[in-house]
């Protein structure tokens, strides 16, 4: 019998419709893992349809192989998929052969997989991509970055990784401030808003020896032996291993969220040598507009789950590149932005007590003018 699970993301409604019941909690674990629980009013939605069948898909997959006249490489020139294009719909077929999806042109699709285990993630994936199409036609751009709320209020921190926007973030969590994660590594933002992504947190070894709920949950579960077969004090601080969001926020008894009002980015860089150092500064406009192109990656993402497979987009890249840049513009213009160089000794409090008070002090500046 058939069972549907509804996905919501910030107005887009997906609904994943199971072949049967095993299928249905397959998913649905994989959906408490990775996305929010919200509702609210629904500007779009897309039916998935979901079913595991070796037969059909390697009926689907001679079909492909063999039909020279629909038959060709690299559709979108992103990613190299099999596709055959009919009057109806699409199809494009795994390299592995172990899952086709299927694009009807009246808009819902098909996800046909072989019964193994890796098969499960071949929705999810669809899905990422949905979403990431969704997010683009509301002019929202992807920045390599991690979001969370405090207070309510929402904040990214952005660079390069190893800069420490992990570790900024967990050491806000032993304060009495009510902090909430949203995304981390990539963070969709527009309009004066931060989106989540729903994708496993992947953390550098140094990040979780530094925090000890992680390192607690890490050695607990043999996270780094069954990533990296060794573990976690064998390992080097560069070195990473992924965990769920979900789960990620469960150790650190927090909330998830999925979209804030952005008041404040952080560009921070942990200092190793100085344990102690503390050192913060309100960037200027040109700054500002550099560090985030560099972190912007709209349209050029290069991860897998950006590709556009099923779902080609109705923006070009030249309009992506042009939305990106006035998304940058936005946030230069109007919201706060500080350079934060921190020590792995200070502490979370000291920490927003001296970001409130350069917020402080920009809005005397300011108040001045």
């Amino acid at each position: 019998m058939k069972k549907s699970l509804s996905i919501f993301y910030n107005g887009l409604k997906i609904n994943l419709i199971c072949q049967n019941e095993n299928l249905f909690k397959e998913q649905y674990k994989m959906y408490k893992n990775f996305f929010v629980e919200e509702q609210g009013k629904v500007e779009q939605e897309i039916n998935v349809y979901y079913v595991k069948s070796q037969k059909i898909t390697d009926k689907l997959c001679n079909e492909i192989v063999n039909d020279s006249k629909h038959f060709s490489i690299n559709p979108f020139e992103k990613q190299v998929y099999i596709v055959q294009e009919k009057l109806k719909y699409n199809r494009f077929m795994s390299l592995n052969k172990n899952n086709i999806s299927i694009k009807h042109n009246n808009g819902f699709y098909i996800v046909v997989g072989t019964e193994t285990e890796n098969t499960k993630y071949a929705p999810y994936t669809l899905i990422l991509e949905l979403i990431s199409r969704y997010n683009e036609t509301n002019n929202r751009a992807i920045f390599h970055s991690t979001g969370f709320t405090l207070n309510g209020k929402g904040i990214l921190t952005i660079g390069e990784s190893g800069s420490g926007k992990t570790t900024f973030l967990s050491k806000l969590y032993n304060t009495n401030n009510n902090v909430s994660f949203l995304s981390n590594d990539r963070v969709y933002v527009g309009n004066g808003e931060i989106f989540y992504f729903p994708i496993e947190i992947i953390l550098s070894m140094g990040t979780v020896k530094n925090s000890k709920q992680l390192s607690s949950y890490f050695i607990e579960h043999k996270i780094t032996d069954s990533w990296l077969n060794k573990q976690l004090s064998e390992t080097k601080n560069n070195e990473r291993c992924g965990i769920k969001p979900r789960t990620f926020c469960e150790i650190n008894n927090i909330n998830y969220v999925s979209n804030a009002n952005l008041s404040l980015i952080v560009f921070p860089q942990i200092d190793l040598t100085y344990k102690d150092c503390l050192e913060i500064k309100t960037l200027k406009r040109e700054d500002i507009i550099k560090k985030l192109s560099l972190s912007c990656f709209t349209p050029y993402d290069k991860e897998k789950h950006r590709d556009m497979w099923i779902d080609k987009g109705i923006m070009t890249e030249n309009q992506l590149k042009n939305m990106a840049d006035k998304v940058i513009l936005d946030l230069a213009k109007n919201t706060h932005c500080i350079s934060c160089k921190y020590g792995c000794n200070v502490s979370g409090e000291k920490l927003i007590l001296e970001i409130n008070r350069e917020q402080q002090k920009l809005a005397g500046n300011e108040y001045e003018k």
